[in-house]
């Protein structure tokens, strides 16, 4: 879920060259452009509608650090 509302999205991505073949006459099948592709995007999202509610979950953080901690305890014991 996004945060706060719209955002911008940006990349580029690219393909590395397929080498040249094994051949008497390999450089007939060179092209200078075979190198040169590459991919840029631009993507703004706007979101529609209204802001949905975010959920709170201090409570499931809260459970789960007194389960590690209880965890914790536990293998201290069995160490000694």
């Amino acid at each position: 879920m996004n945060s706060n509302g719209a955002y911008l999205d940006m990349g580029a991505a690219g393909s590395a060259a397929s080498p040249l073949p094994e051949d008497d006459n390999a450089l007939r099948f060179y092209s200078p452009e075979r190198d040169q592709r590459a991919l840029v995007y631009v993507r703004v999202t706007i979101p529609l509608g209204e802001k949905p509610t975010r959920l709170d979950c201090t409570r499931v953080y809260e459970m789960e650090l007194a389960r590690l901690r209880e965890e914790i305890e536990l293998l201290k014991m069995a160490a000694e």
